[in-house]
C-alpha cells in the first residue's frame, strides 16, 4: 500500500476514516457568505451547508472549486481525522441476562466429582416412598 506524503495516511482511506474540513473558517476569513460561495463553485448553498457541518464530502473536483474560490490549498481546507474510539461499556445487568439462553441458569451446585452422594441415574428428588 502507498503511502500519503502528508501525514503518514494511506492513499487508500479506511472506510471508517473522517474528512475535516475548515471551509466555514476559510470562508468567514475571505468575507464570504455560504451563498457566494455557492455561487462561485457552481453548487446550491444546502450544499455549502452539509459540507461545512460534515455531514457531505466534496468530490474532488469541488474541493479544487474550494480551493481556487477561497484561495487556499487544498490541504488546508480539507484533512483526515481518524474516527473516534468508541468508550468501551460495560452492559447492564438486563443487556447480560438478555444475552443468556433462554432457560438458563448459572449452575451453582457442586460438580459430580465433588459431590459424594452423586451417582450416575441417582434420582434428583427423593419425595419418599409412595407406600
Amino acid at each position: 500500500m502507498t503511502k500519503s506524503p502528508v501525514s503518514g495516511y494511506s492513499l487508500i482511506m479506511k472506510r471508517d476514516a473522517l474528512l475535516g474540513n475548515n471551509v466555514r473558517d476559510w470562508r468567514k476569513k475571505r468575507g464570504l457568505t455560504q451563498q457566494k460561495l455557492a455561487d462561485s463553485t457552481n453548487i446550491t448553498r444546502q450544499t455549502i451547508i452539509m459540507i461545512e457541518k460534515q455531514r457531505l464530502n466534496p468530490s474532488i473536483l469541488l474541493a479544487l472549486a474550494f480551493s481556487q474560490a477561497l484561495d487556499v490549498p487544498v490541504d488546508e481546507l480539507f484533512y483526515l481525522q481518524e474516527p473516534p474510539i468508541p468508550a468501551k461499556s460495560t452492559p447492564d445487568k438486563r443487556e447480560q441476562d438478555s444475552q443468556m439462553p433462554f432457560n438458563f441458569a448459572p449452575d451453582q451446585s457442586p460438580r459430580p466429582e465433588e459431590d459424594h452422594n452423586y451417582a450416575p441415574g441417582k434420582a434428583i428428588w427423593d419425595f419418599g416412598s409412595s407406600d
